[in-house]
């Protein structure tokens, strides 16, 4: 399962429940700045707990893999006055087809759970889809600010 947010709230729920029932999950998770990441300890401490390294392949996704797993990777878009470097283990720059497919290496295998303002679920599903993600296993919850 991959779940793409700028909107965590919804897919947090989503995720442990997910993983409740033994079920892979991979989030890529955008914020302007580091600070505005909620629940980022949160997802650390499940990322540790299954023992799953960031970029881990989501095979078992479709049926063939042992167990569950779960792996975070937040993409930084905004920049501060000052040049403030990004947190390690943070990306610096937009969810892309790049960050996604280095995430999962077999898109097409996952449903995809997006949530967000519309123009960053807009770009989100055209990267998804040039990726080789199934339009049919896309599924989005919008709101705006």
């Amino acid at each position: 399962m991959l779940l793409v947010a700028a909107g965590i709230t919804p897919l947090r729920v989503i995720c442990l429940e997910l993983l409740s029932q033994g079920v892979p999950v991979v989030l890529l998770y955008s914020v302007r700045h580091p600070e505005e990441a909620a629940f980022l300890q949160e997802f650390t401490d499940l990322a540790a707990a299954y023992s799953t390294a960031q970029g881990a392949d989501l095979a078992a996704a479709a049926g063939e893999g042992t167990g569950p797993s779960f792996s975070v990777v937040v993409a930084i878009t905004g920049a501060r006055p000052g040049g403030k470097c990004r947190p390690v283990g943070m990306l610096q720059g937009r969810i892309d087809r790049q960050v996604i497919v280095g995430a999962v290496a077999d898109v097409s295998v996952c449903d995809v759970y997006l949530c967000g303002p519309a123009a960053f679920m807009s770009a989100i599903e055209t990267e998804l889809v040039a990726a080789g993600a199934q339009q049919q296993r896309i599924y989005t919850e919008s709101f705006s600010f």
